[in-house]
């Protein structure tokens, strides 16, 4: 998204290619990264990306400041992270607390050259809110994995948005990771088998 690849593969295969110098990308290092949701994957997160980012904050209500700290980022309020974010990722769970939780008044509160990411699921945003947000350029684009209805009706405007990336849930659809999913899986089986610890047991 910040790199505009999607607009300048579209220079190189439709003959404009000295058009790249309209469409200068957006650098992260002095950028500040926002999460919604600092468990598990928030936290490896955090972990990816302090290399690239000159400023990690996050907003959970069930993880402290003291340990939001340990995991690398600084705990900010809802609204705040709005404000400060150049990068908004949503990786919270989807529940009663969460469902419809990103909507209008947050985006108004995002910064006009600010970015949307959404890989957790498509319900926790407000999808005619973001749709709005984009085509108002409230915002200046959105990475989604998730969206409201999967498959997406082919009449979403999300579609027609050219600041959008779109992927039909399927970031995670990789050989390394099925490969690691299955490994776990049958050595837990064996090591139940055994009698021996599990990893990652859920009790």
């Amino acid at each position: 998204l910040s790199g505009k690849l999607f607009i300048k593969d579209d220079l190189v295969r439709s003959g404009q290619w000295n058009d790249r110098t309209n469409h200068m990308g957006f650098g992260l290092t002095n950028k500040v990264l926002g999460i919604i949701g600092c468990g598990s994957i928030g936290s490896e997160l955090i972990k990816l990306s302090t290399n690239f980012f000159g400023k990690i904050i996050s907003y959970d209500p069930f993880v402290s400041e003291t340990e939001m700290n340990k995991k690398g980022a600084k705990k900010v309020g809802f609204l705040d992270l709005a404000k400060q974010s150049d990068f908004v990722v949503v990786l919270c769970n989807l529940n009663e607390n969460t469902n419809g939780l990103i909507d209008k008044s947050f985006f108004e509160n995002m910064k006009p050259t600010s970015f949307f990411i959404n890989v957790s699921r498509g319900p926790v945003v407000k999808e005619n809110d973001l749709i709005a947000a984009l085509e108002k350029n409230i915002i200046q684009g959105a990475g989604l994995d998730v969206m409201n209805n999967e498959p997406i009706n082919q009449d979403n405007k999300l579609l027609s948005l050219n600041n959008t990336i779109l992927t039909p849930h399927a970031l995670c659809w990789t050989d390394e990771c099925f490969s690691e999913i299955a490994n776990e899986a049958i050595s837990s089986i064996l090591n139940f088998i055994d009698n021996k610890p599990i990893n990652n047991k859920v009790n």
